[in-house]
């Protein structure tokens, strides 16, 4: 445990240490699709039709692709 635990302090002081270096970063681990429901959610809340209930469905469907 201690060494899982001792890895992962390592891998995150060498991905801060790589970020200084190099400010290139590119999003991972389904932030494009948290990204895309949080703005689809808002555009919903702008239309007060009943389509705003399927942009909601639409956008929380990409907040399944970051769990799985």
């Amino acid at each position: 445990f201690i060494n899982d635990v001792e890895r992962a302090l390592d891998d995150g002081v060498h991905a801060v240490n790589t970020l200084c270096k190099d400010a290139r970063l590119l999003p991972g681990a389904g932030a494009v699709e948290l990204e895309l429901a949080k703005r689809l959610k808002a555009f919903a809340e702008e239309d007060k039709g009943l389509d705003q209930y399927g942009m909601r469905k639409f956008a929380e469907a990409f907040e399944v692709v970051p769990r799985t």
